[in-house]
């Protein structure tokens, strides 16, 4: 499971830009509950016209988006990086944690039983 966000490097009135040119990721469907609940997170979605639209939920009750031809300068984009730098790392914690528990369980938890009435 990853996210990509392509990006061109633009300059413009002599300052470093950076424009989205794809975006493509994980959609709610396919996240667990528990790091939709809480934060940092990000997902993938389609809003009315605008497919590929990244929302971000950070830390501090903020959140910023992305879609595709949105320019941002170099240095706000750095920051909302490292927001979702965070908010993977988090995912990553949590799909590791489900990884060892469903190994333990299926230890526990196996073999058959039958019913009989």
């Amino acid at each position: 499971m990853k996210l990509r966000i392509e990006t061109k490097k633009v300059v413009k009135d002599g300052q470093r830009w950076r424009k989205i040119v794809d975006i493509e990721g994980l959609s709610v469907d396919k996240l667990p509950v528990e790091y939709l609940k809480g934060t940092p997170n990000c997902f993938v979605e389609t809003v009315g016209k605008f497919k590929n639209f990244l929302h971000v939920n950070t830390n501090n009750n903020k959140s910023f988006s992305m879609i595709k031809n949105d320019i941002f300068h170099e240095e706000h984009f750095k920051k909302m990086m490292v927001s979702v730098a965070k908010a993977g790392d988090r995912l990553h914690e949590i799909l590791q944690k489900q990884k060892e528990t469903n190994a333990k369980m299926k230890l526990e938890w196996n073999g058959k039983e039958d019913f009989e009435i």
